[in-house]
């Protein structure tokens, strides 16, 4: 069956990030009308899944001064394999800033994929990055020609060929276990399952009970004395997820004393491990992630 993998990714990089294979989109460009598209190859029991993800994810090499920002997935599908993200490139432009925005779309298909970009527009952005308009600006949101689209797509091929060896010889079930135990992809399974039994089959094989999460994003929406044995505090609210309607109801039982002082309608970040998952009820139409209990 041919998976697709659309990633959207959103990332900040300095200017050194140019010269590596998802910056340097300004040198070696030939004109062309049509942006093409690039391919590689991964190795044999390797799923692109985990090679994006530690594309995204994993922390720059020593000397490395790239930085990455992951902000908004446009979507995640883990059992069709399609993801959506923007990447954006910070680097000096004469005596100011510039800000180069790229969407790219990635196809796997077996062990080879497709990688092609899909926008890639240039704007002027101030010190903190946030992009800026000018009438008299001959950068604001302008689209770079199509020959920087197809450079670009050939480094993000490369730099996912690489990691996929790099990580065929070492880490490469645990970068598996991120990319599918968390809980924005997780909770988003039930959305794109094309039926009940697809989504309950693959949430039966993939148990998140009992895994740690780390540094989830919660918005609190009460918070209350807890009546579980052990714990102080009980957190009730949601996750930040990508789309709204996978958005699970999520309680947090805590012995964290710092709790006492939130006030309701508040973000925080915990890390926890879960407990329990609670799913749709067999009468209703999709089977879906609806709560999720998590102990600190």
């Amino acid at each position: 069956m041919k998976k697709v993998l659309a990633v959207v990714f959103t990332a900040i990089m300095s200017v050194s990030a140019f010269a590596g294979p998802l910056g340097n989109l300004g040198k070696g460009l030939l004109s062309s009308d049509e942006a093409k598209p690039a391919t590689g190859t991964l190795p044999d029991n390797v799923e692109l899944l985990p090679v994006v993800w530690n594309l995204l994810y994993a922390e720059p090499a020593e000397g490395d001064k790239t930085v990455r920002q992951i902000k908004n997935f446009g979507k995640l599908d883990v059992i069709n394999n399609e993801y959506l993200f923007t990447q954006v490139l910070i680097y000096k432009f004469g005596l100011g800033l510039q800000g180069q925005e790229t969407k790219v779309k990635i196809t796997g298909n077996g062990n080879s994929f497709t990688v092609e970009t899909l926008d890639m527009r240039t704007y002027n952005v101030d010190k903190k990055g946030q992009k800026v308009t000018s009438k008299n600006s001959a950068r604001d949101n302008e689209q770079n020609p199509k020959s920087s689209w197809t450079k670009n797509s050939a480094n993000v091929a490369k730099e996912l060929e690489e990691r996929a060896a790099a990580l065929k010889k070492d880490g490469y079930a645990q970068w598996l276990e991120k990319a599918t135990y968390n809980l924005t992809v997780y909770a988003a399974v039930g959305r794109f399952s094309a039926n009940r039994l697809k989504a309950k089959k693959w949430y039966g094989e993939h148990p998140i009970e009992g895994k740690k999460i780390e540094k989830l994003s919660f918005y609190v929406s009460n918070i209350d004395e807890s009546k579980k044995a052990g714990y102080a505090y009980k957190l009730e609210g949601m996750s930040v997820l990508n789309k709204a309607e996978d958005m699970p109801l999520i309680t947090v039982y805590s012995n964290n004393d710092a709790y006492i002082d939130l006030k309701d309608d508040q973000f925080i970040e915990i890390s926890g491990t879960v407990e329990k998952v609670n799913f749709s009820s067999d009468f209703e139409k999709d089977y879906k992630v609806k709560s999720i209990v998590i102990t600190e």
